[in-house]
């Protein structure tokens, strides 16, 4: 049994050994690959030509406030007991459907005392009326003085006020009535319920809130070298955080953000430039550009979201190069690859960029190579040979 462990024992210090002998070997293979190239001062690099192409510009936006135009109250015009809500919270109606019931055990006696009223005026202006006809019968016939005339004439018009004010009262009353019916003013979502069955309420109350989300809004404010290179029309879809969709799919009920019934994660937001101001005519450092987002399957609500990319549908023709050829720092730069098969380093100026490529406006031209390998370690003067992407060695 010793001479098994013994065995087992040497074995092990074997393999350790052949382990240790192998990486200095492979390090030594290494240091010499090194030394090679510091002798020979020649780097082998990748490129890529800075090239006129199609880019869809992609905007970065930390945070958006996405908002709709359409909200409003819905108002109790008469007091009264809710006794049904037909519209319930997160329901979508259109307008003039009722989202509440009121009921008012007063103005079923109100209307008809006030129609009892109405009655006793037209009985009181019917003799009026006749009182009247007398009167004046009389005075032609001189049985009776202008003033008997006058005064019938001013019985008769108190009558006929007194006729009008209680017709007017019972039409308050029955649009009164009708007001017991709350109905949607505007098409929408109902958003809020202030109060349930069985609250009682009085006349001027707000009773729910609507939102219509057919279309949602949302602005960013830009430097004006960037407005200007927006303009009004323009379509880019919206990139909102996936994770941050999830979390709301998963916790939402509808109120904000994003909407738990309509949750398809193939979705995709649209949204247009609507208004830049001011407007490019005018002078001016920074700009509100605004911007429309058609919702039209209601896929958001109204909501603050972070991590938002914006990207163009519309194609931006530029000179660009490989975003993974921009080296940052104080500055932008690149390092270029030379008809003396040196490289040197430049700095540029960049505008948009599609994440892939990123678009040049100032530092090269076209056919300009670009390193798109690791530039860390590399320097001006250096020499390089040099793989193009997608090409022969040069």
């Amino acid at each position: 049994m010793r001479r098994y462990f013994i065995a087992g024992l040497l074995l092990v210090m074997l393999i350790i050994v052949a382990f240790v002998l192998y990486g200095a070997y492979v390090n030594k293979v290494n240091e010499s690959q090194i030394e090679q190239k510091v002798a020979t001062g020649v780097s082998k690099l990748r490129g890529e030509k800075a090239e006129v192409r199609n880019i869809f510009p992609s905007l970065g936006l930390d945070t958006i406030n996405i908002y709709s135009k359409d909200v409003t109250d819905v108002i109790a015009h008469v007091d009264g007991r809710i006794v049904d809500n037909p519209a319930p919270k997160n329901s979508r109606v259109r307008k003039g459907d009722v989202i509440f019931v009121l009921e008012n055990e007063d103005l079923p006696l109100e209307i008809e005392e006030a129609k009892s009223n109405i009655a006793k005026a037209e009985s009181e202006l019917s003799r009026a009326e006749n009182n009247l006809q007398r009167y004046e019968f009389l005075l032609e016939n001189n049985a009776a003085s202008a003033k008997d005339v006058d005064e019938a004439k001013a019985a008769h018009s108190a009558a006929q006020a007194n006729l009008n004010m209680t017709k007017t009262k019972l039409e308050r009353l029955l649009i009164k009535s009708s007001h017991q019916k709350v109905t949607a003013p505007i098409d929408g979502n109902v958003l809020t319920l202030y109060h349930q069955v069985g609250t009682y309420v009085a006349a001027n109350t707000p009773l729910a809130r609507i939102g219509n989300y057919r279309y949602l809004y949302f602005d960013f404010r830009f430097s004006d070298r960037d407005a200007r290179r927006i303009s009004e029309g323009q379509n880019f879809s919206v990139h909102i955080d996936e994770g941050f969709l999830e979390h709301l799919r998963t916790f939402n009920t509808g109120d904000f953000g994003f909407n738990a019934t309509k949750n398809e994660s193939h979705e995709k937001i649209m949204a247009t430039v609507i208004e830049i101001f001011p407007p490019l005519s005018e002078s001016a450092w920074v700009r509100d550009i605004f911007f429309r987002i058609d919702n039209d399957k209601n896929f958001l609500t109204p909501h603050t979201f972070g991590d938002t990319v914006l990207r163009s549908q519309n194609p931006h023709r530029c000179l660009s190069i490989p975003t993974r050829a921009l080296i940052l720092g104080e500055s932008i730069s690149v390092f270029v690859y030379n008809d003396d098969r040196t490289i040197s380093r430049r700095k540029v100026e960049v505008g948009f960029s599609d994440g892939k490529y990123t678009e040049i406006l100032k530092g090269l031209k076209a056919g300009d190579i670009v390193i798109t390998s690791g530039t860390k370690g590399l320097e001006n003067g250096m020499k390089a040979t040099i793989e193009l992407e997608g090409a022969e060695k040069s």
